[in-house]
């Protein structure tokens, strides 16, 4: 078995078969999938036993609700193949999205492979591509590299997510990487900590996954669950770079990384009982947790997003803080859909002049006024 496909599914009826169909609709073949159903209340685990019915290379494991972490985990630990990919059960893959990386990843030796997805948002319909804005070109390209090339954008660009990925299982079992038992950002520690421990990584620039936006199932859309969660899983990433010795090596990447996590966390947090638990544990943590109020002022590479923090950590008043909070995420939502909306027109326009670029040249009547003096020359 080349590829363990790992799906951990908790009340995902409504999207569930879609993604199925993507994982078998693959080109590559030689995968064996395994969904793990996270105590689900709705009809998936039915859907997940009729696909498995008549699909000898699926199998279901039936766990009781500890979250997508423990689900991926439980799925690892049966996983047999070379190679492990990742993907939500709202989610789909593209036909290609096992062979082309399986290629990269032979051919490269590496232990970890990237690929760019679509962002499609189900209420405007917009899909833009996540395409890394500031990546080397040379990576860009389709060179191996490591996250020493680029340590102190690794985690800006490439973000915590586990799905997009293909990764080498016997790397994961060497370096003991598991998911970290939480219902959301749960994957941060996992997947950033591989991006540094990889002896190689390669880039996929082509989208050849669409993660669905504002689906209802995602952990973005429950953030009032376990608001805890990415503080838990900054922390954890913090010690696993300490552990390996890379915390200095990394650390501007890490505490920008960690800066961005929070504010946008306590942002999402609609309810306030949530956001005042955060806020709580924010202050705590400020000072012995995190601590990135003692960080050197030099590694912030973003003022407004370090002055939003600090203005948590200040207005001790969690009903202020969160006032103020939620009336910059009605700022920045209103900004993003203008910025996907930018991101969709310019992907438009560059398939545009790749089909303009492709298509043969029309002939002019000058074109073909020389040609024909060309054949009557002597």
């Amino acid at each position: 078995m080349e590829i363990s496909v790992i799906v951990p599914v908790y009340n995902s009826a409504a999207h569930l078969a879609r993604c199925l169909d993507s994982i078998f609709a693959q080109t590559f073949q030689d995968f064996e999938l395994i969904c793990a159903d996270d105590g689900s209340t709705d009809e998936s685990l039915d859907i997940l036993r009729t696909f498995a019915a008549s699909r000898p290379a699926m199998r279901v494991l039936q766990l009781d609700h500890t979250g997508p972490g423990c689900a991926r985990n439980a799925g690892l630990k049966e996983a047999c193949g070379q190679f492990v990919a990742f993907l939500d059960s709202d989610d789909t893959w593209e036909p290609t999205f096992l062979q082309r990386p399986h290629e990269s990843a032979c051919a490269h030796n590496a232990d970890m492979v990237l690929c760019q997805q679509w962002h499609l948002s189900t209420q405007t319909g917009e899909k833009p591509v996540n395409n890394w804005p500031g990546l080397p070109t040379w990576i860009a390209q389709g060179n191996s590299f490591t996250a020493h090339d680029i340590p102190e954008t690794i985690f800006a660009l490439f973000g915590n997510e586990v799905w997009g990925k293909l990764f080498r299982r016997q790397f994961l079992e060497d370096n003991h990487l598991r998911l970290a038992p939480y219902f959301r950002t749960e994957d941060a520690p996992f997947t950033c900590s591989a991006y540094v421990l990889a002896k190689r990584l390669v880039c996929i620039s082509e989208p050849l996954m669409t993660y669905y936006r504002y689906t209802g199932t995602s952990a973005m859309d429950t953030t009032h669950v376990a608001p805890l969660d990415f503080l838990h899983a900054m922390n954890d990433l913090k010690a696993s770079l300490v552990q390996h010795g890379l915390y200095d090596t990394y650390q501007k990447a890490f505490v920008n990384h960690a800066l961005g996590c929070i504010v946008f966390n306590m942002k999402a947090l609609a309810s306030f009982d949530a956001f005042a638990q955060a806020h709580a544990a924010l202050l705590e943590d400020a000072a012995n947790g995190l601590q990135l109020p003692d960080c050197a002022p030099e590694l912030f590479t973003s003022p407004e997003m370090l002055c939003e923090y600090l203005g948590l950590l200040t207005n001790e008043a969690p009903q202020a803080a969160y006032q103020l909070f939620r009336a910059q995420k009605g700022r920045a939502d209103a900004f993003e859909q203008q910025l996907i909306h930018a991101w969709s027109e310019l992907d438009q326009a560059r398939q545009q002049l790749a089909n303009a670029q492709a298509a043969p040249a029309r002939r002019t009547p000058a074109d073909v006024l020389r040609a024909a003096k060309r054949r009557l020359r002597p």
